[in-house]
């Protein structure tokens, strides 16, 4: 039986869901997923840190929830890993994590317009697939902002997907 020892991240409270519906809780490491692969690079020491990289971390970014990651023993015996998220690493990975999760929500959404349902009952259903708790984990004014945001700033990648004929076929076989 393989042996863990446990990485604490500071996150916000949607992320920590987000990440625990994407890969279980406990939340155990694997190289093999996104996250496994953002969190190795965080953690592998630096030998000549960068004094000058600048970190954005703005006053809305509270981190007031934890996830706990379990991580293999085995890595201890490799001095070219750390064992801990320092502030300044933990603003690195929330703000991946933020990124892709607000990619998956547009995607979601996207892929529902195609069936005309509503920009509401899109991302509230988003909401339940990950469990959050609307105005508890994150507020609904704050999702639709966050949508509208990322898909603005991203509107070349989410104009329509499909040609109107396509459209009309998937619609009438579902429909």
């Amino acid at each position: 039986m393989e042996s863990y020892f446990t990485v604490t991240l500071p996150t916000k409270a949607y992320l920590k869901k987000y990440l625990e519906a994407q890969y279980g809780h406990p939340l155990i490491f694997s190289i093999n997923s996104y996250f496994g692969q953002v969190l190795a690079l965080v953690l592998a020491k630096n030998v000549y840190p960068d004094r000058n990289t600048a970190v954005v971390h703005k006053a809305f970014d509270k981190y007031d929830n934890f996830i706990d990651i379990k991580m293999p023993a085995k890595w201890l015996k490799h001095y070219r890993y750390g064992t801990d998220i320092d502030p300044k690493k933990a603003v690195y990975i929330n703000k991946l994590v933020e990124n892709k999760f607000e990619d998956e929500l547009v995607n979601y959404c996207t892929l529902l317009d195609m069936f005309d349902i509503k920009r509401k009952d899109s991302l509230l259903d988003f909401c339940t697939r990950y469990n959050f708790e609307i105005d508890v984990d994150i507020t609904f004014d704050s999702i639709k902002k966050m949508e509208y945001r990322y898909r603005q700033k991203n509107k070349e990648k989410y104009k329509r997907i499909l040609s109107p004929d396509i459209e009309k076929a998937i619609q009438a076989r579902f429909f």
